[in-house]
């Protein structure tokens, strides 16, 4: 979330909507307690892959604002 918030220029309204529409389609469809176990492995590979493309962004020790 807060990688969506930084790159959308400190928008919080783009974070509010993808929080909201993510729970809002996992009560949609009822999701099965299983398949929340792929959503949320799916959820931590987007997360590496970010992390290690947006390296700078994560791992930088100084504070840029």
């Amino acid at each position: 979330m807060n990688w969506l918030y930084y790159k959308t220029g400190r928008n919080i309204l783009v974070a509010i909507v993808f929080h909201f529409t993510a729970g809002f389609f996992n009560e949609i469809f009822s999701t099965h307690p299983d398949s929340k176990i792929i959503q949320t492995a799916l959820l931590l590979l987007l997360a590496l892959f970010l992390m290690l493309k947006e390296r700078d962004f994560f791992f930088r020790r100084e504070y840029q604002e």
